[in-house]
């Protein structure tokens, strides 16, 4: 079942120019001479002291909490966005219709600048999208001007793997949305990969179809399949298959940055 949101005003997949519209009122943000926004976070990076993930939903031996700490903060962030002003950014994480992931950020209006960010980065809903009908698959809820009192800097990133849902709480950081939109694969390597990240422990290696780094090697995640995909086409006979949807992203994401004017050309041809 989804995340029932009550916020004070609720604005569902508001466009580009309103999230930047919205992103231009914040006090920390400025125009540089290029008429972008620029906006400076109080976090520059990942808080790793103050993440943790739910301990009935996890065999993780990293930081957790327990379900009744969990409960009893999301409570203290739901009253927080009952008064507050939100926006949901509806979107997918991948384009194939058979894999791609249903991912929802909820984040307050006042930090709009993130989730502008993310919906460059999630492919769009269908023509015809609800969002009362529309469940997503994960979901972060995010509340940078809520704090969390007794957790390192009144921070909090708590992660329930069992409802797939990632709260953010006293972070303006991006790569905190990034982060949760993690798909779950299963609960044990969705565990390893998390635990993998919080605390540094992901070998990593060069993607050789687009060039991002990927997992080499997660502790407590030893199918290479799940970390690097073109093994399982490989092994199943089905290379032919993944050249070509391999070919096909690199070709929809060209057309979809294309799509923005001024944007430096070198980084639609560093997709190949």
């Amino acid at each position: 079942m989804a995340y029932q949101l009550n916020g004070s005003r609720v604005e569902w997949n508001p466009t580009a120019a309103r999230l930047r519209e919205l992103t231009e009122e914040m006090p920390n943000a400025t125009l540089t001479e290029f008429g972008n926004v620029n906006v400076k976070a109080r976090v520059d990076s990942r808080s790793t002291r103050s993440t943790y993930i739910v301990d009935d939903s996890t065999n993780s031996r990293g930081q957790t909490i327990t379900r009744a700490e969990y409960d009893r903060v999301a409570a203290i962030q739901d009253a927080h966005i009952a008064k507050s002003r939100m926006v949901v950014v509806d979107g997918y994480i991948g384009s194939d219709p058979q894999f791609r992931t249903r991912a929802r950020l909820i984040m307050e209006a006042a930090n709009a600048n993130v989730a502008g960010m993310q919906k460059q980065l999630y492919y769009p809903v269908e023509a015809g999208y609800d969002p009362a009908a529309w469940v997503p698959d994960t979901t972060v809820i995010y509340t940078p001007s809520a704090e969390a009192p007794g957790y390192p800097d009144d921070r909090l990133i708590a992660v329930d793997l069992k409802a797939n849902i990632t709260r953010v709480l006293n972070s303006d950081y991006f790569g905190e949305s990034k982060k949760g939109g993690l798909k779950k694969v299963t609960i044990p390597y969705s565990s390893a990969i998390v635990q993998g990240i919080v605390e540094g422990t992901i070998e990593w290696t060069e993607d050789p179809d687009f060039g991002y780094e990927m997992a080499a090697a997660i502790p407590g995640a030893d199918d290479l399949e799940i970390l690097q995909p073109r093994r399982l086409y490989a092994r199943q006979g089905r290379t032919d298959e993944h050249e070509a949807m391999v070919a096909r992203l690199k070709r929809e994401r060209k057309e979809f940055l294309g799509s923005f004017p001024g944007l430096d050309e070198s980084l639609v041809k560093s997709l190949g």
